[in-house]
């Protein structure tokens, strides 16, 4: 990497013939470049500032995340719909982007208090702006572009899906799932957990 593609190409040469400790050594001595050398068992050499310098990936071009859940209709007199948050964050639990929210009262989310807790409280506009009405029981799916609260996309990689449901005289339930956003298609699933049917997280080409 370097000021001019004249430069980064004539470096690349270089560096390509060198022993990789005098290739390094002359990158280093070049102001305003860094340079990594693999060799073919697949050894890496690289500057000091080489690994500053890399830009994430974004997911592919028409890939997103579908995520499908089960509400499961509970045999009780007094049933209640349930409150629904469905949110992603990286793997280590950062916030990423809440997807949906079903039951647009603050009082109704605190019950949902993993995410209320970690990221609701702190967000209050989000009841406005992705609540929705509660749902009767039945099958539904929400989908995700790949983009942040603030509507940039995302790199690839490791992140988690997340949901949560409560019930007005009835449980609670949360789960995660993990997901890996690459280049190829992947899923995976989740059984039946009190509050919450089946959850299934597909990840691909939209079609």
């Amino acid at each position: 990497m370097a000021r001019t593609a004249f430069d980064a190409d004539a470096l690349a040469t270089a560096l390509a013939v060198l022993p990789p400790a005098r290739g390094l050594a002359l990158a280093s001595a070049t102001p305003d470049v860094e340079a990594m050398i693999l060799e073919a068992d697949g050894t890496r050499y690289e500057t000091p500032g080489w690994a500053a310098c890399q830009v994430a990936a974004p997911i592919p071009s028409g890939f997103q995340v579908q995520v499908e859940y089960n509400l499961p209709k509970v045999a009780v007199a007094n049933y209640r719909k349930p409150y629904v948050i469905v949110w992603v964050t990286d793997a280590d639990k950062n916030p990423v982007k809440t997807l949906l929210i079903l039951g647009t009262k603050r009082d109704y989310q605190e019950d949902n208090y993993v995410w209320w807790r970690r990221f609701g409280r702190k967000n209050p506009g989000l009841l406005d702006s992705v609540g929705r009405p509660t749902r009767a029981p039945g099958k539904y799916s929400v989908g995700w572009d790949g983009t942040d609260e603030a509507g940039k996309p995302v790199a690839q990689g490791s992140y988690l899906i997340h949901i949560e449901a409560s019930r007005e005289h009835g449980g609670h339930t949360y789960q995660s799932i993990p997901v890996q956003l690459g280049a190829k298609p992947v899923g995976a699933a989740l059984p039946a957990a009190d509050e919450l049917g089946a959850v299934k997280v597909s990840y691909g080409k939209t079609k």
